[in-house]
């Protein structure tokens, strides 16, 4: 299956800098392409200088400018959302889940750590889930803004009896 961001459109990046930047609540995306967002996000951040940082349960939250050092103390899901929430510094906080166990992490964390619902506009964090996978807190959260990822496809049309009509079914 083709990944939606193997050559990212102009449209994609505007999307998603403008959702980024402009969208007041939690972002929520579903790909098959979790490893072609997070260089797009990386590409993001080096080319806006907005700070991105990614989170893993094996590294902890960590800049995507440099992809360094981790940040100390973040490797467990509540503890990189204990940070984003202190931080002073405007930031972007991505967490993705790469693996079942970052997915079950999330399916368990998130209904008791609801500091991810109440932002300002320092912060803005972004969860992404592989198609197909749920966490119900963020699906049925009224702070949640979901957003696709994936570039429109092209209706296809045709010329039948003199009428055009879709040819996508």
């Amino acid at each position: 299956m083709n990944t939606p961001f193997k050559q990212p459109s102009r449209s994609q990046l505007n999307r998603i800098q403008k959702a980024l930047t402009e969208t007041p609540h939690t972002l929520l995306a579903y790909t098959d392409g979790i490893d072609d967002l997070l260089r797009l996000m990386q590409r993001i951040s080096l080319q806006s200088g907005l700070a991105i940082y990614s989170w893993s349960s094996g590294r902890g939250l960590v800049s995507l400018k440099s992809r360094d050092v981790p940040v100390p103390g973040t490797r467990g899901l509540s503890d990189a959302l204990r940070y984003a929430d202190r931080s002073s510094h405007y930031g972007v906080y991505l967490f993705s889940a790469h693996s079942r166990d970052e997915l079950v992490e999330m399916q368990a964390v998130l209904p008791k750590h609801r500091s991810w619902e109440a932002l300002h506009d320092k912060k803005k964090l972004m969860f992404v889930l592989p198609a197909g996978q749920k966490v119900p807190a963020l699906e049925s959260s009224e702070y949640v803004k979901l957003i696709n990822l994936d570039s429109p496809r092209a209706a296809r049309v045709g010329l039948r009896d003199g009428q055009w009509v879709s040819l996508d079914g």
